[in-house]
């Protein structure tokens, strides 16, 4: 994404330029766009988002042409380029960086994702453990109990089905265990459908504070990093 880091580099400097030596009054800046959408001319081909949006190309009965590969509902990700991180730095310590590799490296990388990390709402213990050079990875840890479900809860007006606990114990907590997470850069996407959630649930990664913020606003902490143990047979 080097070009499009060179382009808000070179537009932010003209306009800071503009403020101290031709003292105008900029309040803001307009950058064209947050993330990869339709464009009225070029459509799905022309990305010009700081976000890569995976589209996830299906068919669509709907469509006036093209009815083969277009958007589908529920499966898309999305995942920062260089230049929404280059704008971050931007953003946060107030000062144009330079767009050389030697002062901005660019973005993370998915290996920031494995490692042992502390869900803050219900102090849940989990581990992220990269799968080689796959893009996925297997999340193992602990989730709050659920009690059992007396037969026909919550059906034809019968007594409501017991709720989760809202924290773990770490003494009868329930074993969480997902395979198959997707990872790519600072973006991660997990399929809750077989514990009864979203199939496809996102995140991202902060950097600032070393966690991962999820979709619904609920915030991993990274407290360790996950080390392989080799125990060699005698």
């Amino acid at each position: 994404d080097h070009d499009r880091v060179m382009y808000y580099a070179n537009y932010t400097s003209e306009m800071l330029k503009a403020i101290h030596e031709d003292k105008l009054n900029i309040m803001g800046y307009f950058g064209w766009s947050l993330m990869d959408n339709y464009e009225w001319e070029r459509g799905y081909k022309e990305r010009f988002g700081t976000a890569y949006t995976d589209f996830d190309y299906g068919y669509d009965k709907f469509a006036p042409c093209n009815k083969d590969r277009q958007p589908t509902v529920g499966r898309q990700w999305r995942q920062r380029k260089d230049s929404s991180c280059w704008l971050e730095q931007v953003f946060t310590k107030n000062a144009l960086t330079s767009p050389s590799k030697s002062d901005f490296p660019g973005c993370v990388d998915s290996s920031v994702f494995d490692g042992l990390f502390n869900d803050t709402t219900s102090g849940c213990t989990r581990t992220m453990k990269l799968v080689g050079l796959s893009g996925e990875a297997d999340i193992l840890g602990s989730m709050p109990k659920m009690p059992l479900q007396p037969h026909g809860c919550g059906q034809y007006g019968k007594q409501a089905c017991p709720k989760a606990a809202d924290t773990c114990t770490g003494t009868d907590d329930d074993k969480m265990e997902i395979k198959g997470v997707r990872v790519s850069g600072g973006s991660v996407v997990v399929d809750y459908s077989k514990k009864g959630g979203p199939q496809n649930f996102g995140g991202f990664w902060n950097d600032a504070t070393k966690s991962i913020i999820w979709a619904d606003g609920n915030v991993w902490e990274k407290v360790g990093i996950y080390k392989k143990v080799n125990v060699k047979m005698e």
